[in-house]
């Protein structure tokens, strides 16, 4: 199938039109761009000669001009016979309103829509272009985006209200996979004993959610854009019952569960340490009971009280990938080491990444987390220093690694490249 581009008339920009065409190509098409300011009727004539099954316009200058240059060519297209062919606009958002009223085009693209969407378009599948088109567990959304990372963000303001206007406007741009809920201090200590809430502190930190049907309406106000997944922090206290609302009102997508935290050690409760361990637990076998990966995020915690890397990856990554989520289900995300964070703890050593076996730094904490693993796991890199560096076991028999790439150590200056990736480049996905 051919495709064929065109920036009409006296419109110059290339840059969206290029980006439609090289996403036609992946997904079938042959593709070929006339250029910019093409004149209708020089359009016409190559439309006449390339015989192509898409026609892609694009016009970005101001809409009083959009609507006259597309009505002249819907014109010249009706005259010459050739309405046989899908035809598709990009551009502006006031250009795209002015294409859609023309009536020739079978879709009309502002730039608001995600790549996904407008492939399934280019592969004819325009009828799941809403909540069908996107996936809605964790593990199938790593699959679906790969080798694209998963870009989440942590999202709460005081007022419940407020909070549920920025969440539906943050699912309508489509700019995150993962919208992570944030309670207040109250709510995350003291959510089942509110008798107990210092209600001076409302609002310290994340949104005051007081009842389960605060989330399910956050919930609800997301089913919109892009569809994002949801989770929430897991709660310092009562974390079995808080496992259960965030299952019940926001699908959570994964649980946050560290094995030592959220007790005296850290001040966020006043459970004793030895009856956090085993509560933090059954918290984790009860998520893995029920299908949900669980992020056990000890080394992170670990990292921001300057612990050692042998304390941060090696020992904690050993402890708590080896326990109650092997009772219950098979998927589980960890948080990665210092060097993978997007903001990485200062003095964290870039030494800790988390490669595949046999190349380079990292070897020893991925068999110590990993100890019966014979294969190569799957690396999905991004481009770019997008993603917090969790990873998910066991998809579809292999392990696939979200990561983030390596950067620069705000202590140690340029990280050393290893001796793989100074004889054959950094590893890649494509």
């Amino acid at each position: 199938m051919k495709a064929l581009g065109v920036s009409l008339e006296n419109d110059v920009h290339t840059g969206g039109i290029v980006n439609f065409l090289h996403l036609a190509e992946e997904n079938g098409y042959e593709a070929k761009f006339l250029g910019p300011a093409v004149p209708v009727e020089r359009a016409i004539r190559s439309i006449k000669e390339e015989d192509p099954a898409l026609v892609a316009i694009s016009y970005r200058l101001t809409s009083e001009n959009a609507r006259k240059v597309l009505e002249e060519f819907k014109a010249a297209v009706e005259r010459d016979g050739l309405r046989g062919r899908r035809f598709v606009f990009g551009g502006t958002p006031s250009c795209a309103k002015e294409a859609a009223a023309v009536g020739l085009f079978d879709a009309v693209f502002d730039g608001s829509q995600p790549a996904q969407e407008i492939a399934s378009w280019l592969r004819g599948e325009a009828a799941i272009l809403g909540k069908e088109a996107y996936a809605h567990t964790l593990l199938e959304r790593i699959e679906q985006r790969y080798p694209w990372p998963l870009l989440r963000h942590h999202f709460g303001v005081p007022s419940v209200e407020d909070t549920i206007r920025g969440a539906r406007e943050i699912a309508e741009t489509r700019v995150l996979d993962v919208l992570s809920i944030a309670p207040d201090q109250n709510a995350q200590e003291f959510f089942f004993h509110p008798e107990r809430m210092r209600h001076e502190l409302d609002g310290a930190g994340g949104v005051m959610v007081r009842t389960p049907g605060d989330l399910q309406r956050i919930f609800e106000a997301t089913r919109t854009g892009n569809y994002p997944l949801l989770r929430c922090y897991s709660g310092t206290n009562d974390l079995l019952k808080w496992a259960a609302m965030l299952h019940d009102t926001v699908r959570i997508a994964w649980g946050a569960v560290p094995l030592f935290w959220y007790s005296r050690l850290d001040g966020r409760s006043e459970r004793p340490l030895e009856a956090s361990i085993g509560e933090n637990r059954e918290a984790m076998a009860w998520y893995a009971s029920k299908g949900i990966p669980v992020e056990v995020n000890d080394s992170h915690q670990w990292s921001l009280r300057d612990a050692p890397d042998a304390v941060v990856q090696q020992s904690t990554g050993h402890v708590t990938s080896d326990g109650p989520c092997e009772d219950g289900g098979e998927d589980r995300t960890h948080r990665g080491p210092p060097g993978l964070v997007v903001h990485r703890i200062p003095g964290g050593s870039e030494r800790i990444e988390l490669p595949a076996p046999g190349h380079g730094p990292g070897e020893g904490p991925h068999r110590l987390i990993n100890p019966h693993d014979d294969g190569d796991p799957s690396a999905h890199r991004p481009r770019g220093r997008l993603h917090r560096g969790e990873f998910s076991r066991r998809v579809e028999g292999t392990h696939r690694i979200v990561q983030d790439c390596p950067g620069r150590d705000s202590q140690r200056g340029p990280r050393t490249a290893g001796p793989d990736e100074r004889r054959d480049g950094p590893r890649a996905t494509r």
